[in-house]
């Protein structure tokens, strides 16, 4: 049963992973539409503040990151409640059951918390 819960699990986290949207910007250069600002002529971009900058690429990573500790968490919570249902009222399940979901709850916050400091962190540079 525990197999069952794991394929699953791993199933919906791939396809919530590779379904997320991906935002595509372009510009208006002189008729043409390009992705990047810099292959407009005229268009000045400071190295270092732009989209392609270490702080972004890292802001990027971290929300990633903490985006799938978010889908693990959820994903945890499920399979928990299912085995706190599926119990039968055996007193060691449950407590296992309820373990695993006062777990994923405090690491939940944790993930959130550290990605609040994280950005705040990251928008003060």
């Amino acid at each position: 049963m525990k197999k069952v819960f794991l394929v699953i699990a791993i199933l919906l986290s791939g396809f919530m992973v590779i379904n997320m949207p991906v935002k595509i910007y372009a510009k208006d250069c002189g008729g043409v539409q390009v992705a990047d600002k810099a292959n407009c002529p005229g268009e000045f971009t400071v190295p270092g503040d732009g989209e392609g900058s270490l702080k972004n690429s890292v802001q990027k990573a971290l929300s990633a990151i903490f985006g799938i500790l978010g889908i693990i968490a959820a994903v945890v919570i499920i399979i928990a409640g299912v085995q706190y249902m599926i119990s039968a009222g055996d007193p060691g399940k449950v407590a296992t059951a309820k373990k695993a979901i006062l777990y994923a709850i405090i690491g939940l916050i944790v993930s959130l918390s550290a990605y609040a400091i994280t950005n705040f962190i990251l928008g003060a540079l």
